[in-house]
């Protein structure tokens, strides 16, 4: 970019995860477990040309959901952490709402996707994403230390073209917090 906001972001994005991979780092701060997912657009040069693609990006790592009250929390087994087929299941899930044909994957080999742990997505035949577990290195120059982190990258436009003639409903966003834990008490009249 001739007029870069920072020297750190001087350049177009091909891919959305550099940024999830920080706001990991950020989040790891805090909590345990972080889930994140971001819509944009990135950018690719064709010789004259650049061309722009939608794309949704997710990034998972560490705990499936937040302790409560301790160190683990009693709705999940101890130590049970985010993997891979995880991230894959919620991508079989966004699409299968969609009502975008069943996906197919197959091995994918890339420098900053962990050997062995990356499969790109196809859906009739055409390629529309992967996901993968992220290069241990890869995480570690973001600032992510011995843990696993997984991603998943989908491009929309091919997604949503299969998805074109499904009759999507509306239902409404929920008004209250999930609650995960319920706790009920039965005291006596004269306890203020």
């Amino acid at each position: 970019l001739k007029n870069a906001l920072s020297a750190h972001r001087d350049a177009m994005r091909t891919t959305l995860i550099p940024g999830l991979l920080d706001n990991v780092a950020s989040n790891l701060r805090y909590q345990s477990g972080v889930h994140l997912f971001e819509f944009g657009r990135t950018y690719f040069d064709l010789g004259d040309d650049t061309v722009e693609i939608d794309m949704v990006a997710m990034i998972a790592t560490g705990s499936r959901r937040e302790a409560f009250w301790g160190n683990q929390d009693p709705g999940t087994a101890i130590g049970e952490t985010f993997r891979l087929f995880d991230l894959k299941g919620i991508v079989n899930t966004l699409t299968g709402r969609l009502g975008v044909p069943a996906l197919t994957y197959e091995a994918l080999e890339a420098d900053a996707l962990t050997p062995g742990q990356a499969f790109l997505i196809r859906s009739n035949g055409t390629q529309v994403g992967y996901v993968a577990e992220v290069d241990p290195a890869t995480a570690e120059a973001f600032g992510i230390e011995d843990r696993k982190v997984y991603a998943a990258e989908l491009q929309l436009e091919p997604l949503l073209a299969q998805a074109s003639e499904m009759n999507l409903q509306f239902t409404g966003l929920a008004t209250q917090p999930a609650v995960f834990r319920d706790l009920s008490l039965l005291v006596s009249r004269e306890v203020p």
